[in-house]
């Protein structure tokens, strides 16, 4: 299963035709990364590829697998020649090379290939991937966009872990990063009725262009976890372990809340401009509670 962030990053790249020409894809508990080497050569070059083995390397790909031995400086210099002579056959695709565990190359070779990376040809992209990124030279990373690929976690591990609902829900995997921002946005949304600035400033603090979906389908929850708390109803996704206050909603549409999240969210699915959505947003709250 291929990491969910992997794939918003690729996607969204091609989405705004933002591709890179140098990538290295890092991780330290993935051990083979070729179902991301062809999630990447699917997405680019639409591609229906099943397994690494379907591709006819050294046409329009080409792969230098470093993982069980050293990369010399030969095989850095015939890749790289293989790929600079090879036509592309259709405007459309892109010349991919791949080096698999970059940091078993030489010092030779990695000074071969820092000649190519500098100014690589055209329509052609290099993947580099590592599973010691410390060991990779500064100058080989300096001249790649970096993308750590974080070890997907089975259920068993998930279930002891905090919001995991949220997760299994979502059908996406866990990402310890966020759960700082899920916390506070938690409490100060159970404590928004008598403090509704400091929801409104948390809102406005965590919510960015890159987390937009995923805190809003949060958000989204626990505001429906608010309304079955008021209504007595048991089946909660994220409150379980927290005590609200029903009253404390008496005044407050949360019905109202939850439908507005819901239409920020289809906006930006529909490419609206995100600053003015979260601003309408910051509005339709402040009506809600009043302020």
């Amino acid at each position: 299963m291929i990491n969910s962030i992997f794939k918003n990053i690729i996607d969204n790249s091609l989405k705004q035709n933002k591709l890179s020409q140098v990538y290295l894809f890092s991780s330290k508990n993935i051990k083979n990364f070729d179902e991301y080497f062809l999630y990447f050569i699917n997405s680019v070059n639409d591609e229906k590829f099943n397994s690494l083995s379907e591709i006819k390397f050294g046409d329009l790909y080409f792969f230098i697998d470093g993982k069980n031995e050293i990369i010399d400086k030969q095989s850095i210099l015939d890749s790289i020649k293989e790929t600079q002579e090879t036509s592309i056959i259709s405007k459309n695709k892109k010349k991919i090379l791949i080096i698999n565990n970059i940091e078993n190359g030489t010092q030779q070779s990695l000074n071969s290939l820092l000649k190519f990376l500098e100014n690589p040809p055209f329509n052609t992209i290099i993947i580099m991937s590592c599973n010691f990124i410390t060991h990779v030279i500064k100058t080989i990373k300096s001249r790649a966009f970096i993308i750590e690929i974080q070890k997907l976690l089975d259920k068993d591990e998930i279930n002891f872990k905090p919001f995991k609902n949220f997760f299994i829900i979502s059908n996406i995997e866990y990402d310890e990063k966020i759960i700082s921002s899920f916390t506070s946005l938690v409490t100060s949304c159970i404590n928004s009725c008598k403090k509704p600035f400091e929801f409104l400033k948390n809102l406005i603090e965590v919510l960015n262009y890159n987390n937009k979906k995923i805190i809003l389908d949060f958000l989204i929850l626990v505001f429906l976890d608010i309304y079955k708390i008021i209504n007595d109803i048991n089946d909660l996704s994220i409150l379980n372990e927290y005590k609200i206050n029903k009253k404390s909603f008496a005044e407050i549409s949360v019905v109202d809340i939850i439908n507005t999240l819901k239409e920020t969210k289809q906006n930006l699915n529909n490419s609206a401009n995100f600053n003015l959505q979260k601003s309408n947003l910051l509005l339709e709250l402040e009506k809600y509670y009043g302020i």
